[in-house]
């Protein structure tokens, strides 16, 4: 078997795989042994209903697994499509380009793999983006105002006390799922390797998106189960930042049971 890329205009990858699928030509749907466009199924919770759909991660490509007595093999180092097969993608309007040289599936192993696919597990993870916005500066503003604006010792020595507790445990749950991604990482907890996040800057200030694969949501809401009800877990997919002290909660228990991470 070989693989081949045909890339397709942006957006097209899955009217590709269904053309295909689509041909009354026995002839096709007897050379073509597998199509791969590789593609991440995101749930997106950032306040009301959570939003499910596919983004594709492959810039337009799809794989095709090749039967082999479809391909030219008469240069033995450099197989390539015949022409037939050549002809036919060449007359689909949306394909922009044949990539007619034999690709080592190793290639497209590591390919889809960085896109977010494990061509040899067919039921893919879904992955979940949870966004909110980070107020920790902000907290620390608002405490180091307090501090300036006391008006005797015992208000100032309290607020003071107050803004090194913010410093040391933030309030804000962003911070403290950033700080503890960054700690698990750094020691090395498995837990931690499947999770990844951005800070982007916008007008209303710093917004958090924390990507995890849904498994790892499922986890940490069934321990959280325990001790909630359906409907406080129900609450908690419409609010992003109850979901995090969630997972906060639920990750912290899990580092803590193996060492801590400080």
């Amino acid at each position: 078997m070989s693989y081949f890329a045909i890339q397709c205009r942006s957006g097209h990858e899955n009217a590709l795989e269904q053309f295909i699928q689509s041909m009354d030509h026995h002839w096709i749907l007897e050379a073509i042994q597998k199509i791969i466009s590789p593609a991440i199924v995101e749930t997106k919770i950032n306040g009301g209903v959570p939003v499910r759909e596919n983004r594709k991660t492959s810039m337009g490509y799809v794989f095709i697994k090749v039967n082999s007595s479809y391909i030219d093999n008469r240069d033995s180092n450099l197989p390539s499509f015949k022409n037939e097969f050549y002809h036919f993608f060449k007359r689909i309007p949306f394909v922009s380009q044949i990539l007619t040289t034999d690709i080592p599936e190793e290639e497209v192993r590591t390919f889809c793999q960085k896109s977010g696919l494990d061509i040899d597990n067919e039921e893919e993870d879904a992955h979940v983006i949870i966004e909110a916005n980070k107020v920790h500066e902000r907290n620390k503003k608002e405490r180091l105002k307090e501090v300036n604006g006391a008006d005797n010792q015992g208000h100032r020595e309290y607020a003071e006390a107050l803004l090194q507790q913010e410093l040391k445990e933030p309030t804000c749950v962003v911070e403290k799922i950033e700080r503890l991604i960054q700690k698990g990482k750094e020691k090395g907890h498995h837990i931690f390797a499947q999770l990844y996040y951005e800070i982007n800057q916008k007008k209303e200030g710093d917004r958090l998106s924390l990507y995890l694969p849904h498994t790892f949501m499922v986890q940490a809401l069934s321990y959280h189960q325990k001790e909630g009800t359906s409907q406080q877990l129900n609450n908690a997919l419409k609010s992003p930042k109850i979901l995090l002290e969630y997972l906060y909660t639920y990750m912290k228990t899990y580092v803590q049971s193996r060492g801590g991470v400080s």
